[in-house]
């Protein structure tokens, strides 16, 4: 129940700073039960809540996204594994100086390889997501040309997802990137996707999201 709400409702209105400490404890709670799968997916919840929580990406969360790496690698769960290690990615591009900052190629994931070696329904998913971060990177680096095909392939996913956390960080970087891109374009479908994510995140923040308010600020600023 602590993991549905915090992996769900409450990640719309409590801070993603609190749910990433509650979902790190259903994570260990559920090893401890072993329901492995269950604690994979809060262990999941627990990093997006971390990113979009813009807490410190360090040297402690290196060795969390090791761990549980490896612990999903020896429990045969493979497709969660590309998750994380897909994660730890964006958090080591992040950290550190690398000639091309957009792309999900390292010492931790590489995108192309890995999308290549999975199932078509597993690939769907494992693209959606690397391209939300993608995204966030080449907004955060500049790169337009990367922003605009990342947006290119977003927009055709729903605008929904189990995870909270993971859908605020895709929706808020589809937002900023679509009226940045919209406006330089002269792209009405880009501003016209913009506006779609500006009133996801102004519900949310009518209904007094902790999360939401300072990203409909900014993507009201952005437009």
């Amino acid at each position: 129940a602590s993991f549905r709400a915090y992996a769900g409702l409450m990640g719309q209105i409590e801070s993603f700073e609190k749910c990433a400490d509650c979902l790190l404890q259903c994570a260990n709670d559920f090893e401890l039960a072993g329901k492995f799968e269950l604690s994979f997916l809060s262990h999941m919840g627990y990093f997006y809540s971390y990113f979009a929580s813009g807490l410190p990406l360090n040297s402690l969360l290196e060795s969390k996204f090791l761990a549980v790496e490896d612990f999903s690698r020896r429990t045969n769960k493979i497709s969660l594994s590309v998750t994380f290690q897909m994660q730890r990615q964006f958090a080591c591009n992040l950290r550190k100086v690398t000639k091309f900052p957009t792309e999900l190629n390292g010492e931790a994931f590489h995108e192309r390889e890995m999308l290549e070696t999975l199932d078509d329904n597993i690939k769907v998913q494992t693209l959606r997501d690397s391209s939300s971060h993608r995204l966030q990177l080449a907004y955060i680096f500049g790169d337009e040309e990367c922003m605009l095909s990342m947006l290119g392939i977003l927009a055709s996913y729903p605008f929904t997802d189990a995870l909270a956390p993971r859908l605020h960080n895709r929706l808020c970087f589809v937002g900023l990137g679509s009226f940045s891109m919209g406006r330089t374009r002269n792209d009405d479908s880009l501003m016209e996707l913009g506006e779609t994510c500006l009133l996801y995140f102004k519900k949310l923040a009518k209904l007094g999201s902790l999360n939401a308010i300072p990203v409909h600020a900014m993507l009201l600023a952005v437009k």
